[in-house]
This record gives structure tokens, C-alpha cells and sequence, in this order.
């Protein structure tokens, strides 16, 4: 390859980089990426009493996305995780529904694709009253 091309070359990526149609580094910033729908909602369910086991979770969203969340069963709280593919743009509102030995229970939250990374998180309680850590 000639030199005058090289320097044309070098001279166009250099332009399109500052202009910012061509990125600098890869936008792969762990798994976001704004036309994407995939966000992975996890957190902990607590039961009421810190003796209850919870036995499931159910995950929903407004636009209709719904499914049982995988869980952890643990003494009064589970770890529990699930697979949005489709959040909108703009954001939707998550509901959590859980199951316990002694009742269950139901929460709802806004949830939005997240700027960086794939992932949202949020503990969920029967009550206000309770500490949700």
C-alpha cells in the first residue's frame, strides 16, 4: 500500500474518531448497550419472619414480560434473579411477587435499562416497616 493511502486512511479514521462516528475504544462497557432490552433483575425476598423460608418468585413488568425468577432458599430472605429481554427505552414498572410459609407478598418499582452493565438490583420486603437489606 502506498504511503499517500496509508496517511488517507489514518487521516479519515482520525476524523470520523473526532467527530464521534467512529469510537475511540470498544463500547462493550460491561454488556450495555442502549438499543438492547436485556436487563437482569436480581435481589433479595424477605419473609416476614426471619425463620420463613421463601418458596418462589414470580417477576412482571407493564409491557407484559413476565416468569418465574430463580431463587435461593435461605433462612428469612433468597437471592433471586431474573431475564428481562424486552425494557423499553424509557422504563417500565417491575413487580415482584413472593411466596413464603407464612403469606406472600408483592412490590412494584420502576425499572430502566441501566447506563452501564447489564444488570439492576433491588431487595424486595413484606414490609416498610422491616429492614431490607
Amino acid at each position: 500500500m502506498k504511503a499517500t493511502n496509508r496517511l488517507r486512511i489514518l487521516g479519515t479514521a482520525a476524523v470520523l474518531t473526532l467527530s464521534g462516528a467512529l469510537p475511540l475504544t470498544a463500547s462493550t462497557q460491561a454488556g450495555a448497550s442502549p438499543w438492547s432490552g436485556s436487563v437482569y433483575l436480581t435481589g433479595h425476598a424477605h419473609c416476614f419472619s426471619p425463620t420463613d423460608r421463601v418458596a418462589w418468585v414470580y417477576v412482571k413488568d407493564s409491557d407484559g414480560e413476565q416468569g418465574w425468577a430463580s431463587h435461593t432458599s435461605g433462612l428469612g430472605q433468597s437471592t433471586y434473579g431474573f431475564q428481562f429481554t424486552r425494557i423499553p427505552g424509557g422504563s417500565t414498572t417491575a413487580t415482584v411477587t413472593w411466596g413464603c410459609s407464612l403469606g406472600s407478598y408483592m412490590t412494584s418499582f420502576g425499572l430502566a435499562r441501566p447506563t452501564v452493565g447489564g444488570s439492576a438490583s433491588r431487595n424486595v420486603c413484606p414490609s416498610a416497616v422491616l429492614p431490607c437489606t
